[in-house]
């Protein structure tokens, strides 16, 4: 129900503000009994002719009591009657779907209110139907369906920023805490950034020995760096919408002993990355923390400026994307998560799923990939300097890669593409270091494409791929431009994380080809 009110661009009748009238000969129509206390909102009283700036707090604790005893069986009348209508204190605020209805309500609340001892406050009460106003000190747009903040209070806290940057060396805490007191109350309209954003400041604080020391904020960087983002970022930051919207894609991702994994659903798209092993003996909500981070940036290029639900089976991974962690390691992984969404523009809703709804994610997340194994950097810098230089790197992951441009079996972050035989390799100079299975399939590919690029491979005269490259008398074919033997294996293999790889377990006392091809010019 509130789903179609909202969604149909309701009109609102403006929060009202009423007085409480203290008369003897006027007896409210409700069961709740009249308060003796005149004055606008909740801060002022009238006491004995005498008007007051704000009520000890022992009163003011009553009179907000005594507020709500009076207030709820009005609520409770006008929603029974179908009126869609919240009130907090003497502040109310009431929708409607068309804005005749609206108007119509306007008067009965009005009336109510009056009826029952209220004096409605004709400078602050707006009674006429309107789809943009203030109240509770945010701005209400029900045309976008949006909160936002009120301009007066986005430049206050640039400024108090600005006070707090101008002698960083001197800071009292009581500044800090002012500070963080005025973003923690913009979480209705930007979100859980808040909280993500001021983990370090408030560190600061919860350090204290009292409110009135100083602090130099020079010891504590990550303070200055939050700071620098408010400052530089509140304007842009993007509001949460009024009713949370369907969302453009859903991600499922999941991290095994072995491995992390996420998929973009009714899509190809596919996120493995093997962990190495410093990450491997990580704790479990460390890994599943990184494979949301793998799998945004590996994704980014699709989900940017959309709305994306992510899907894991791990509560803690959810709670510290929301609001950070006091753990350093994973609010390294939480910030990063939140540095590529700003970026991409991508609003991310996290969501925690039972294991049993995420079996996909969890399968991906258990592939061995038996051909990972790499070559030195020494070796790739020797070769490209001789037949350099490379410009793509096409049989490749994000652990092993040799050049910026490479390509992939899964999405990995940083990868140009996924499935190297999907592209066009003319005009490159390709790296080329396929599995020993794919040597055939690389070396058609790379004729088809009329392509140049140095292969390295086994020398097994046995193999499918020999004729290919060696006609009788080892005479090279058409596209084979020169061939170099190595049998420094030691400093040519790299092992990857499949330790039963024969070439990473060093079972492999062969030798390793470098083959100049150039198909450029066909025959």
């Amino acid at each position: 129900m509130v789903l179609q009110l909202f969604h149909s661009r309701p009109f609102v009748l403006a929060g009202h503000r009423a007085l409480i009238q203290d008369s003897s000969d006027q007896k409210p129509e409700t069961s709740a009994t009249s308060v003796g206390c005149m004055g606008i909102g909740p801060r002022n009283a009238r006491t004995e002719g005498t008007v007051t700036s704000q009520l000890p707090e022992d009163l003011l604790h009553k009179r907000n009591s005594d507020i709500l005893q009076v207030v709820r069986p009005l609520v409770k009348h006008w929603r029974k009657d179908g009126i869609k209508i919240t009130v907090y204190l003497d502040d109310g605020l009431a929708l409607a779907e068309e804005e005749q209805v609206c108007a119509q309500q306007a008067i009965r609340v009005k009336h109510d209110l009056i009826l029952s001892g209220f004096v409605p406050n004709k400078d602050k009460c707006i009674w006429r139907p309107v789809q943009n106003l203030v109240w509770l000190g945010f701005i209400w747009d029900l045309k976008l369906c949006l909160f936002q903040l009120l301009p007066e209070k986005v430049a206050n806290l640039v400024d108090l920023a600005g006070v707090i940057l101008e002698q960083p060396h001197k800071v009292k805490i009581r500044l800090l805490a002012k500070f963080c007191g005025k973003i923690i109350s913009f979480t209705p309209v930007i979100g859980n950034v808040t909280q993500i954003m001021t983990r370090c400041i408030f560190s600061v604080i919860n350090s204290r020995d009292e409110w009135d020391q100083f602090v130099d904020l020079n010891f504590y960087s990550g303070s200055i760096r939050e700071i620098l983002f408010w400052r530089q970022n509140i304007v842009s930051l993007k509001p949460v919408a009024i009713l949370r919207e369907i969302s453009d894609f859903k991600v499922f991702t999941d991290a095994s002993d072995g491995a992390a994994a996420g998929f973009v659903a009714n899509s190809d798209y596919i996120m493995h990355k093997q962990w190495l092993k410093h990450e491997a003996i990580k704790s479990s909500t460390w890994r599943e923390l990184k494979a949301i981070e793998l799998s945004i940036d590996s994704f980014k290029h699709l989900l940017s400026n959309s709305l994306v639900s992510f899907f894991t089976d791990n509560q803690n991974a959810v709670g510290i994307i929301q609001k950070g962690s006091k753990v350093p390691e994973l609010q390294t992984l939480a910030l990063s998560i939140f540095s590529i969404c700003v970026s991409c523009n991508i609003s991310l809703h996290p969501e925690w799923i039972p294991r049993e709804d995420n079996e996909k994610a969890d399968a991906l997340s258990r592939i061995v990939d038996i051909d990972d194994w790499g070559i030195s950097f020494e070796f790739f810098n020797f070769i490209d300097r001789l037949w350099g230089l490379h410009t793509v790197d096409r049989f490749a992951n994000m652990n092993n890669a040799k050049l910026g441009r490479f390509n992939s079996l899964f999405w990995n972050p940083g990868t140009s593409a996924i499935d190297a035989f999907t592209c066009n390799w003319k005009g490159d100079n390709n790296w080329l270091v396929p599995p020993v299975n794919l040597v055939s399939k690389c070396i058609n590919h790379l004729i088809n494409c009329t392509a140049v690029g140095t292969l390295i491979v086994p020398k097994w005269p046995s193999s499918a791929f020999w004729p290919l490259l060696f006609k009788e008398n080892l005479e090279y074919a058409w596209f084979v431009r020169d061939v170099l033997e190595f049998h420094e294996i030691d400093r040519i293999l790299v092992a990857g994380n499949n330790k039963n790889s024969m070439f990473a377990n060093g079972t492999f006392n062969g030798l390793l080809l470098a083959v100049r091809l150039d198909a450029s010019q066909m025959n």
